[in-house]
């Protein structure tokens, strides 16, 4: 048996190692009851740069204005130096400015993502969010309004809550890994595992087409703007173990980031390649008619097969009334001028016709390829600052 010395001398040892486990346990358990009320004072106290996204909707800006041009700058950012800094100097030489916000970039595009979603108390039908959605109005009969509600039913509602709610380490750690865990799902398996199978091919045309890739830019856009304030709290932080775990999550998004730029910039030149196509684009015609010695033709406007409706414009002519069963004419119905008189051939009206036919084709093509570049544009933004980022700094 041990004499009561060598019991003694153990308990000298083991003591001091006990106390540290028992000191570790409280610890963990005051860090435990710490995060579980951060997490429910996040329920309610919103991130100032959140709090209000009327104060970005309802600003007077073109769309393109935030969603490439903004974008675009940040990809002139110096990744390696101050982040903060440089959103402040962009925030200063744009109308960021006027948003007043510590991180106007992340507020801005936040407030757009759940306009466009119409969570988060952002108004869908606000001024900038329909001059978003007029991008779809030429491109496809699909309902962007259904697809909103199949991506809310994911939890893409819940992250964009977390970003209105952060206000902690612990917070912003739970959306880099919320946005790290969902952006897959964003792009569908087919396009994130393989964007150049024949599944991605038929989602980026057929499938999502326009009104996943809207999406996909804006998802991405948020991606970046969360890389950003993470990059920005670092600079702030004063305990370098906080400032570690922000960069680390940081760079955490940068390969998400890079292939999403480069996802949504494929899927931008495959929609406008299916969507432009010519043979979705159909001339108008005429036929010629002759009433009480008057002549004149019946008009029959181009159509766009692929929208499957005629041209409009203030250089198209309507076509038929289909309620009043009767054709358009040229000359119009009340002109009293005879084509002897207006164009210097009685019979021969074709050149001048053809010539507005394609003049109204054009202008509806030119509008159709103007909203594909628009995406384009603002994929390419997106890919420019993905390009740039560093996994380490």
């Amino acid at each position: 048996m041990l004499s009561r010395s060598c019991l003694l001398v153990l308990w000298g040892l083991l003591a001091p190692s006990q106390a540290a486990r028992a000191a570790r346990k409280r610890a963990e358990t005051d860090s435990s009851s710490s995060l579980n009320a951060s997490v429910e004072a996040s329920v309610q106290v919103a991130n100032p740069d959140m709090a209000d996204p009327s104060r970005v909707l309802s600003l007077d800006i073109e769309p393109q204005e935030l969603l490439a041009d903004v974008i675009s700058r940040i990809g002139d950012f110096d990744f390696s130096e101050d982040i903060g800094a440089q959103i402040a100097s962009l925030a200063g030489a744009t109308f960021l400015g006027a948003l007043e916000m510590v991180n106007p970039i992340l507020g801005a595009v936040v407030s757009v993502f759940a306009g466009l979603l119409g969570v988060n108390g952002a108004d869908p039908n606000s001024a900038l969010i329909k001059n978003i959605l007029a991008q779809v109005d030429k491109m496809t009969t699909q309902s962007i309004a259904n697809f909103r509600n199949e991506l809310t039913q994911q939890d893409i509602q819940g992250t964009l809550n977390m970003i209105k709610r952060a206000d902690t380490k612990f917070e912003w750690i739970v959306v880099g890994s919320a946005i790290h865990k969902e952006v897959g799902s964003i792009f569908t398996d087919a396009c994130w595992n393989s964007p150049n199978s024949v599944n991605c091919q038929t989602w980026r045309t057929t499938g999502g087409g326009v009104r996943a890739l809207i999406y996909e830019i804006e998802y991405t856009q948020m991606m970046i703007s969360v890389h950003l304030e993470l990059r920005r709290l670092s600079e702030n932080a004063t305990d370098q173990k906080d400032k570690s775990q922000y960069i680390d999550k940081a760079e955490d998004l940068v390969e998400d980031i890079k292939a999403a730029g480069s996802r949504c910039l494929s899927h931008a030149y495959a929609w406008k390649a299916y969507r432009a196509a010519l043979k979705n684009f159909n001339i108008g015609s005429y036929k010629q008619a002759e009433n009480r010695r008057r002549l004149w033709c019946n008009i029959y406007q181009g159509r766009d097969l692929f929208m499957n409706k005629e041209y409009t414009g203030p250089n198209c002519w309507a076509s038929s009334d289909t309620h009043r069963r009767r054709t358009a004419s040229y000359p119009r119905e009340d002109s009293r001028v005879p084509w002897d008189d207006k164009w210097g051939r009685r019979r021969n009206p074709h050149p001048h016709i053809m010539h507005q036919f394609h003049h109204c084709q054009n202008g509806w093509i030119h509008q159709v390829g103007t909203a594909c570049n628009d995406l384009i544009q603002q994929a390419i933004a997106v890919n420019k600052v993905a390009g740039k980022m560093k996994t380490s700094w």
